[in-house]
């Protein structure tokens, strides 16, 4: 009895301890989801502090970073910069993982594959690092391409040959299959019809695939549409400046050939009047095509009278200061007279007024007049100059300009600055007149006026002096100036090359001392102080030179937000003889430097020590503007 009065005790305790365990697994399993939702919500709390893609073998980790939200920051980056962090969110890494799926389609691999990402924790730092695994596939190949008319074609004005040329410029048989290719040919088809009046043209590309061959082949359908003409021209919200006036910079009248390209020009060339803040020109297409379409002008006047007044400081020029004074429709409908002075270290006093008269003898020709009194301040002479300019300039393009500039000015040179510099009596030329014409021709497609990333600019300037009304020196004068701006992952690399001569003409051998070249500062050589570089008198007082070759090469990398760096190195000389180059006496300077970004322009500074010259000191440079 004993025995079995244990047995059912033991039983009992047996049944009643299932019984409670049968209690505590629910209890248990909530548990066990609240810490695994504990820990997913702490991930959902972590910073991304990096991001990292295996197996992109064709598509660069940048351009992939750039196809995604997510991105990765680093203690440092959060705590110390500043910058804000990206949080760990599975709904944003999902999303981000069908984006990287879309784009390697669109890049032309149909059949890539892009793993569940994988997630490196790490809870004592409450930090996740990211890792997209892609197994890319054999891409697609671009097997042909076509084009073929949904609609008559008999009024279309495009040659036949046009089109076949766009699409095989930018797609070529053999590449890889790219909807932005694809995208290009299509868009450049559309704006080759809305240009010869074909304004409602509709392109559809086709794409067939082959699963088999990995090919793909384009065919563009494309509907012309009717042939279209520019209907009514109405200009609205102008008060000072006519009608009359603004439709002579319009290029095309009621009636012509429908081109789009022309709303463009109009629109630039109404601005360069510098009458107006906002000028908009559009054509009205209507839902419906009709044979004529209405082009409405819409523009608003700037005031009448404006001014800007700049203060500033410069390791060069110090403290400058200037008031720029602008009245529009002076004396005349269209007209602008601007009043302009300026004081720095440089330019003691800088007084000029500038009367420009638009559209003469044709559009996009501004004629000129501008008196002036100035005085200038160099390393190697101080003089004073008064005189005045007639300038017509000319703009081709919305890149190409060229200016063409008749100056007679009279001009008293310190001659104390440049003793020694010549083998004459330089009580001879303290008092001279100078009558010269210049050319002007730049090509500047950068993208950006105060700090360029892209693009480049060419400049030529030639000057000719000692064209009569007592001009008392001859000689001839080229300068040319190239600059190049190239994106390069995520940075820019910006290059400069310059050169130049002056030649005498006439019976003397002097060249006027503001006339010569002189190298080193802030936007030349970097590791010499302004005009310091070249040759020097025996009091070691620059005098310039006749010949001179610059170069600069700029590295320009972000750094957090406003804030970007430059590493650069500058090379260069200036020569006393005419055309002379001496690559053997070529100087060298390397730096670094800094730049915060304004509405002005990139606050500037800049450190730089000469190479292989050990008397040389670092240079130190401060300004407005990058060097290039």
């Amino acid at each position: 009895m004993v025995n079995f009065g244990l047995k059912w005790v033991y039983f009992l305790n047996v049944y009643n301890a299932k019984k409670k365990f049968r209690r505590i697994i629910p209890s248990l399993w909530f548990v066990l989801l609240l810490f695994m939702a504990g820990k997913a919500m702490a991930q959902e709390n972590y910073r991304v502090s990096g991001v990292e893609f295996v197996g992109n073998d064709s598509l660069s980790d940048s351009r992939l970073k750039e196809a995604i939200s997510v991105y990765g920051t680093s203690a440092f980056k959060s705590s110390i910069l500043g910058k804000e962090s990206f949080f760990y969110s599975e709904d944003a890494i999902n999303d981000d993982r069908e984006r990287l799926l879309r784009f390697y389609q669109r890049e032309g691999f149909l059949n890539a594959e892009i793993e569940n990402p994988e997630l490196k924790v790490s809870d004592k730092k409450r930090k996740v690092d990211i890792t997209f695994r892609i197994k890319e596939n054999k891409p697609f190949i671009i097997s042909g391409i076509s084009h073929s008319y949904t609609d008559s074609v008999s009024s279309l004005r495009v040659d036949s040959l046009v089109i076949p040329a766009i699409a095989s410029s930018i797609l070529q048989k053999g590449k890889r299959f790219r909807d932005a290719e694809i995208n290009s040919v299509r868009s450049a088809i559309s704006t080759v019809l809305a240009n010869n009046g074909h304004p409602y043209a509709e392109i559809e590309p086709v794409v067939s695939v082959d699963e088999q061959a990995y090919t793909a082949s384009v065919d563009f359908k494309i509907k012309p549409g009717p042939p279209v003409q520019f209907g009514e021209i109405t200009i609205s919200d102008n008060d000072r400046i006519s009608d009359k006036l603004i439709g002579k910079h319009v290029p095309f009248s009621s009636g012509d050939t429908f081109d789009r390209s022309l709303l463009d020009r109009a629109q630039g060339q109404i601005i360069s009047l510098g009458q107006f803040r906002i000028v908009t020109v559009s054509a009205e297409l209507s839902e419906t095509p009709g044979k004529n379409v209405p082009v409405k002008i819409k523009v608003r006047e700037a005031p009448w009278l404006s001014s800007k007044i700049g203060l500033g400081y410069g390791r060069e020029d110090r403290v400058r200061v200037f008031l720029d004074l602008k009245i529009l429709s002076f004396l005349e409908e269209g007209y602008k007279l601007n009043f302009y002075a300026k004081h720095s270290y440089l330019e003691p006093y800088h007084f000029s007024a500038r009367l420009e008269r638009p559209s003469f003898l044709a559009i996009n020709t501004v004629l000129s007049l501008e008196p002036f009194v100035r005085r200038q301040r160099e390393p190697g002479f101080l003089l004073n100059r008064f005189g005045g300019t007639i300038s017509i300039w000319h703009r081709f393009s919305n890149s190409l300009n060229a200016t063409i500039a008749y100056t007679l000015e009279r001009i008293n040179l310190d001659t104390a600055s440049i003793s020694g510099a010549e083998p004459m009596d330089v009580g001879e030329i303290d008092l001279y007149n100078k009558s010269s014409v210049s050319n002007l021709i730049t090509f500047d497609n950068s993208d950006n006026r105060f700090s360029p990333r892209e693009g480049f600019n060419l400049s030529l300037n030639s000057k000719v002096s000692g064209l009569g009304f007592g001009s008392d020196y001859d000689f001839l004068k080229v300068l040319a100036d190239l600059r190049r701006y190239q994106p390069f992952w995520g940075m820019v690399i910006a290059a400069k090359t310059k050169f130049g001569g002056i030649e005498s003409i006439g019976n003397s051998q002097f060249i006027p001392v503001e006339d010569r070249f002189f190298a080193g500062g802030a936007n030349s050589i970097r590791g010499w102080a302004r005009g310091r570089l070249g040759p020097v008198d025996g009091d070691d007082i620059p005098t310039g030179g006749r010949s001179l070759l610059e170069a600069s090469l700029e590295l320009r990398y972000p750094i957090y937000g406003a804030f970007t760096g430059v590493i650069f190195s500058d090379i260069g000389n200036v020569w006393s003889n005419s055309y002379l180059f001496r690559f053997d006496e070529l100087r060298y300077s390397a730096g670094f430097g800094f730049r915060y970004t304004t509405p002005i322009g990139p606050i500037r500074l800049d450190l730089a020590q000469p190479i292989d010259d050990p008397e040389k000191t670092v240079q130190l440079h401060i300004s407005v503007g990058q060097a290039f």
